[in-house]
């Protein structure tokens, strides 16, 4: 379906950023956004599962008890209304969003 291959891409997209990309401060910063702590538990994996489609959904949501992180298939009007202005169709304007909401000021975005 095109939900599964939109969140199997973003997947990949965020495995290459926070493996191969992201500067030692981006990692820590999306580590604390992602499970309130700087670093992964070596005994911890992090899940990643698609949001409903909902136009109300936030771009990706945390779960930080669980390590979960959820993402959303497509655009919704929750990231026009917080002034994220870019589509998440390639990997920069994905990475470029996912640094603004979890690196930028990740308080103002959703933790469940």
């Amino acid at each position: 379906s095109y939900a599964k291959a939109e969140i199997e891409k973003k997947t990949g997209w965020l495995i290459e950023w926070v493996q191969n990309e992201a500067t030692d401060e981006e990692y820590k910063k999306f580590m604390k956004f992602l499970n309130g702590c700087s670093s992964l538990p070596k005994d911890k994996i992090i899940t990643v599962t698609a949001q409903e489609e909902t136009p109300y959904k936030p771009f990706v949501a945390v779960h930080t008890c669980s390590y979960q992180i959820d993402l959303a298939p497509k655009p919704c009007s929750y990231i026009f209304s917080h002034n994220i202005k870019y589509m998440d169709d390639t990997k920069e304007n994905f990475i470029k969003g996912l640094k603004k909401v979890s690196l930028d000021n990740p308080s103002t975005y959703s933790m469940l």
